[in-house]
């Protein structure tokens, strides 16, 4: 696992958060963080899971109009754009109690062998826990690289109205 701070320039952050941050930034409801693609999972598994917000980034290779405002971050991490799973950024609402969600990998049901990047858009006192214990906290501009098949899951922030992160996830 490796976590650096201040991981683009200012400038880029800068514009990545204002972006992100917009009232008309496109975001779209999803029922669940760790099941958002199986309703008879989020219905049985998610006991605590709550509600998020969703963009996809780059999905099945396709480009959202947010996309350039990454590109910093994909290109800091090398990655060629033939090896991106997956982009998407996650928007968490404020609630009075912490929550978690269920315990995932981003691709449960993949073969290949593929690193998750998790970069935080917001400074926070949620963050992203492992099954080893370890907790990475909320730090705008903070990213953590890991292995794919590494088990986690997010802690919901009670600070802020908002918890902003853009996964990666791309092939090893």
């Amino acid at each position: 696992m490796k976590i650096e701070d201040n991981f683009i320039k200012a400038e880029e952050f800068s514009a990545l958060h204002k972006l992100f941050s917009d009232l008309h930034f496109n975001w779209f409801y999803a029922p669940s963080q760790a099941y958002w693609d199986d309703k008879e999972a989020i219905d049985e598994r998610a006991v605590d899971n709550k509600p998020i917000f969703q963009h996809g980034i780059f999905v099945q290779q396709q480009a959202s109009y947010a996309y350039p405002y990454v590109q910093p971050i994909i290109k800091k991490l090398g990655i060629d754009e033939s090896k991106i799973l997956r982009i998407q950024a996650n928007l968490c609402i404020h609630n009075d109690n912490v929550y978690y969600s269920d315990w995932h990998t981003d691709y449960p049901n993949t073969d290949n062998k593929f690193k998750t990047a998790v970069y935080y858009i917001n400074s926070c006192n949620g963050g992203t826990e492992f099954k080893d214990g370890e907790i990475v906290n909320s730090v705008g501009n903070r990213i953590v690289i890991f292995d794919g098949s590494k088990e986690h899951r997010s802690k919901s922030q009670t600070d802020t109205k908002r918890r902003m992160v853009i996964n990666i996830n791309y092939k090893d």
